[in-house]
């Protein structure tokens, strides 16, 4: 797995990522209008090697990294236009809980507790 660090003024950016799949994760100094200083995003598995576990360990990773730099949550968005219900599902088995919603179901602004190692 490849973990490449990119420094910003405001935040850094992990981005993880093998052969099968990647996500990101950006991590801020400071909390944001979004509420939180951590966030994941572009969760992405290659077709191929959905629903073998691959989307859930490179998620434990990004949320892992986040833990690592001191963050006590992340926080991530679903949209139904994009995402089916199920990975909505999938990501509040995994310890994810609604923040906010908006228009009637359609998006979510989910957040998980970190426990820092």
């Amino acid at each position: 797995m490849i973990i490449h660090r990119q420094k910003w003024h405001e935040f850094t950016r992990l981005l993880i990522a093998d052969r099968k799949g990647s996500v990101q994760v950006e991590m801020y100094d400071q909390q944001q209008e979004w509420g939180g200083t951590a966030w994941i995003y572009g969760l992405w598995v290659d077709p191929a090697y959905r629903r073998q576990g691959k989307a859930a360990e490179l998620l434990t990773v990004a949320e892992k990294m986040a833990a690592q730099h001191g963050h006590k949550s992340v926080m991530l968005e679903w949209k139904k236009q994009d995402t089916p219900v199920e990975v909505l599902r999938w990501y509040k088995r995994r310890g994810y809980l609604e923040r906010t919603l908006h228009t009637e179901g359609d998006y979510y602004l989910l957040e998980k507790r970190l426990q820092n190692e």
